[in-house]
């Protein structure tokens, strides 16, 4: 059996999440489909326990000097994350709808 990474989650993953359903939410979302965008996060995230190289890397197309891999939710969202091998830790960074991708993490 693979040893199991370590989520840890950045402070803006939480607030850039329910920045993202109150804005939503605002606009008159409808539930159903807001719970199934963050099962689909959950999903994808739980998934880098036993597999944090699934997604490609996107350092280079946004100019980050660190390497960092994306996570797409749907057509509009991306979650951008980085995998610590020696330490076994994957960083869960903010949540961004790829219209602002002016990042920071």
């Amino acid at each position: 059996m693979m040893d199991q990474y370590e989520l840890s989650f950045s402070t803006d993953f939480e607030q850039s999440l329910k920045q993202t359903i109150a804005s939503w939410e605002s606009i008159g979302i409808d539930a159903d489909k807001i719970r199934s965008f963050v099962s689909d996060i959950n999903a994808a995230v739980a998934s880098l326990k036993q597999l944090p190289n699934r997604f490609a890397y996107v350092h280079g197309k946004y100019h980050i000097p660190i390497p960092t891999r994306q996570i797409m939710i749907g057509d509009h969202y991306a979650i951008l994350y980085r995998v610590k091998k020696t330490i076994q830790i994957v960083e869960i960074g903010p949540i961004f709808n790829l219209k602002q991708m002016n990042l920071t993490f």
